[in-house]
């Protein structure tokens, strides 16, 4: 799939939908892959961590970390609906993302055929979620808590 703008490929893997940014409008520290959903919208958060918090990583770095949390935000979207990842993540609703992390872990555990690559989803995942969490609850007194809830 070919798209114009800013927008150079469109790459799907794993029903996550990856887009390449390089455009001469962007500034070259935005260029790189780009996580979107079914309707061609940019996965907030996933936009967030990555020129917050893994700006440096390789391409190839980003883009399997892409894939892995393109996976979780499928998995929120089935399990909530449209957007239940970002929603929860904005709001720091620590019951539905616990929620939507342990019932994650379960469906990547009870695969018939499970590897070292499931763990690695699996941690990148819930990095990815944590991350974003102590982001935005920064200078909140309810950080420990937050972050708690949805470790366990």
């Amino acid at each position: 799939m070919r798209m114009t703008g800013s927008f150079l490929c469109c790459l799907f893997f794993r029903k996550a939908m990856i887009i390449h940014v390089a455009d001469a409008l962007t500034p070259p520290n935005l260029h790189g892959p780009v996580l979107i959903d079914a309707h061609g919208l940019p996965r907030y958060w996933a936009c967030v961590w990555f020129t917050a918090l893994a700006g440096g990583l390789a391409d190839s770095t980003h883009l399997k970390k892409l894939r892995y949390i393109g996976n979780l935000y499928q998995h929120a979207d089935e399990l909530y609906g449209r957007h239940a990842l970002d929603d929860a993540l904005g709001a720091l609703n620590d019951r539905t993302l616990a929620d939507i992390l342990e019932s994650w872990f379960i469906s990547i555990r009870n695969q018939l055929d499970t590897s070292e690559g499931d763990e690695k989803r699996w941690q990148t995942g819930f990095g990815f979620v944590t991350s974003i969490v102590t982001l935005l609850a920064k200078n909140d007194a309810n950080t420990f808590y937050v972050v708690k809830r949805i470790s366990t």
